[in-house]
């Protein structure tokens, strides 16, 4: 099995979902990105050691592409890492990536013109995400529900 996505709203226990579910200590060393804390561009560091890598708040990351690029551009660059994640999982033995994000796209729509583009822009990669991971999660209130 190839990537997680793990997808729900703001606070509503996606990490401590992920951190339940999956068993730390089966894996050799665990690796849990921030994308509030750290640019795109830091992300993975493919000589790493870790065999669990999770990336928390992708939507964070889209918002940054958002900033810089084109809609087609940003799918295109989130696609090939959404690749490269891939490509690491399948080249090390036991290794899993957990991709975790917070659906942006519901309620009222934005009055600033950017921030509907990363609205758009979120919604297309979480489409993305969902179309090359083997398993997804939405979580409602600490409740995870297989979708995929």
């Amino acid at each position: 099995m190839t990537l997680h996505f793990v997808m729900g709203g703001a606070c509503n226990g996606k990490a401590e979902w992920v951190r339940s579910h999956y068993d730390m200590c089966q894996y050799s060393g665990e690796s849990w990105i921030k994308a509030y804390e750290c640019s795109y561009y830091d992300w993975l560091n493919e000589d790493s050691v870790v065999s669990l890598v999770v990336v928390e708040g992708i939507e964070y990351w889209i918002r940054e592409l958002s900033l810089q690029h084109e809609s087609d551009t940003v799918r295109s660059i989130w696609k090939e890492a959404l690749l490269k994640w891939d490509r690491w999982e399948k080249e090390g033995w036991k290794r899993k990536v957990v991709i975790i994000g917070s659906d942006i796209t519901r309620g009222i729509v934005p009055v600033e013109k950017m921030d509907r583009k990363w609205r758009d822009d979120a919604g297309w990669t979480f489409q993305d995400t969902v179309q090359l991971c083997d398993r997804v999660d939405h979580i409602w209130y600490g409740i995870g529900q297989r979708i995929k």
